[in-house]
């Protein structure tokens, strides 16, 4: 009788003999070669979560198919790319513990009601992602720049994943030029990735009652031509480059009322490590 393959397997708590093992192996490994430092529990109280635990460390494992050797590789650039961007000095500085427990009523969170139940979460959008810097970057010009490029988070989908959408369609290059530059709007993406892992994953999490790794995002490409698509291609490449530097974890990836079909294939996306 065939066996049916556990779909969350490479997962924490799906995890076979082999996977344990290989698991194991590389945490030794990355500890060996000064790759996981000593002071984690230093570093895990500085960013405000352990990006050091299993599940991290799986989730280079299954981008590599539990390849150690191609995984480490994977472990030594992400580990440089922070490093040269300054990541951990983002996530790190302390700022309003907005998002310190998931059912405290704070006036700066939108509640947001799960699909499938009565209870909220008031924890997976502030009213504004620039005005609540949680994190160590303030874009304080966020407000106005989400006026001609609105990106945010809103509710979480029937799988427990927080829904994040950018309105390609939307963006105003020449009022966003004048407001920021692209510097700023990477580090600022930056930023919100921290907070993804630090807070969103976690709040859904514990809403769900069982582990949520994935996102679910929405493209919303109504009215992005061609021509306003290449206004914008070199920030969309750089966000993208970073969403694999960053080894975030990507779900579901959906482009809402596409009109012309050749932007699926020039909008960047990838699926690393479902």
């Amino acid at each position: 009788m065939a066996t049916t393959k556990d779909p969350l397997s490479g997962h924490p708590g799906h995890l076979d003999e082999h996977q344990t093992q290989t698991l194991e192996a590389f945490r030794s490994e990355l500890t060996s070669a000064g790759l996981i430092p000593e002071n984690r529990d230093i570093m895990t109280k500085e960013l405000g979560y352990d990006r050091y635990d299993d599940q991290t460390l799986l989730r280079f494992l299954r981008a590599r198919k539990f390849d150690i050797p191609k995984a480490r590789l994977m472990w030594e650039n992400n580990e440089k790319w922070r490093k040269e961007f300054g990541t951990d000095e983002i996530a790190a500085f302390p700022c309003c513990p907005v998002f310190d427990n998931l059912h405290s009523p704070r006036p700066a969170l939108y509640s947001l009601s799960h699909p499938q139940s009565r209870s909220n979460v008031a924890i997976l959008r502030c009213s504004s992602l620039a005005r609540c810097h949680r994190h160590g970057f303030d874009y304080h010009e966020g407000p106005e720049v989400n006026k001609y490029y609105p990106q945010f988070y809103h509710r979480i989908d029937r799988e427990g994943r927080p829904i994040y959408i950018e309105r390609l369609g939307a963006i105003d290059v020449a009022k966003i030029g004048a407001l920021t530059n692209q510097d700023r709007q990477l580090k600022h993406l930056v930023d919100e990735y921290e907070k993804f892992l630090k807070d969103r994953l976690p709040a859904c999490s514990k809403e769900k009652g069982e582990l949520v790794e994935t996102s679910c995002t929405i493209l919303d490409l109504h009215n992005a031509g061609i021509s306003s698509f290449y206004r914008v291609k070199d920030y969309v490449s750089a966000a993208s480059a970073i969403g694999q530097n960053h080894s975030r974890n990507y779900g579901t990836h959906v482009h809402h009322q596409c009109p012309l079909p050749i932007l699926h294939h020039l909008v960047p996306y990838q699926t690393l490590a479902r």
